[in-house]
């Protein structure tokens, strides 16, 4: 599923499991990607006329409660009818498919999109695009609505990592402060970077750093089915935390 915002052209893509408007979890996904580029009144949508996203977004329009949701919908079997929604899903394939093949080299096998680290890459990618792509004005989408350039790190995906897991440090002094970990991206509002940790949980970490003398990334820890789908535990507080909640 791929959004785009029209103005600041914000591009916002993630695995779900269906596109209909029984699926909570798509609906919660595409009001976050509302708030997180700034929409919080009147909106104009404008989608092809599958069945299942029009139902998605009414029910996502049910959900924004007094702001006004307009639809638009392209002409059935018009390619240049809803021609910017196209573009960013044609950004998006090209952005995923170069990290894959990154990775791919970085790992020495192949990988599947259907490995459970792939969700994580997906929103990686939107991201990569969102604070590097130079748009129209001369300017990115992050800079259209943040109002300043990125200035934060960025690693590579799945790259080996130590971190320090935000929030205090606990057990005093001689607690480990410094954890293994995968980089799977950042956090959009807080800049805080996503790490799997080897016990499955994905944690917000205060602070990162490769991995001394290049130890590489593996399929073995990409494809631990803990690491990954391990979304629903974020750091020692147990909170819920899945790739589409990043900002």
């Amino acid at each position: 599923m791929a959004l785009c915002d029209r103005q600041a052209v914000w591009l916002a893509g993630h695995v779900v499991s269906s596109k209909g408007s029984g699926t909570q979890e798509a609906v919660g996904q595409v009001l976050r990607d509302l708030r997180r580029m700034g929409h919080h009144g009147k909106i104009v949508v404008k989608t092809d006329q599958e069945s299942a996203i029009i139902d998605l977004l009414r029910t996502v329009a049910k959900e924004r409660g007094e702001a006004r949701t307009v639809f638009e919908t392209a002409a059935r079997s018009d390619s240049k009818g809803n021609g910017e929604a196209e573009k960013a899903v044609q950004s998006i394939e090209e952005m995923v498919r170069t990290l894959m093949v990154d990775l791919e080299e970085r790992c020495g096998e192949p990988l599947s999109v259907t490995e459970p680290f792939f969700e994580w890459l997906m929103e990686h990618a939107c991201d990569l695009l969102n604070k590097y792509h130079v748009r129209k004005g001369n300017q990115t989408a992050w800079e259209a609505i943040k109002r300043g350039p990125y200035t934060g790190d960025v690693y590579l995906f799945g790259a080996p990592v130590m971190h320090r897991v935000s929030g205090p440090v606990q057990g005093g002094v001689v607690h480990e402060r410094w954890n293994d970990g995968v980089y799977l991206g950042t956090q959009f509002s807080s800049g805080e970077h996503i790490v799997a940790m080897p016990d499955g949980k994905v944690v917000r970490a205060l602070a990162i750093q490769l991995k001394p003398g290049g130890v590489p990334t593996t399929k073995e820890v990409l494809g631990r089915d803990r690491v990954w789908t391990g979304w629903r535990q974020c750091g020692d507080q147990a909170k819920e935390f899945r790739p589409n909640q990043k900002g």
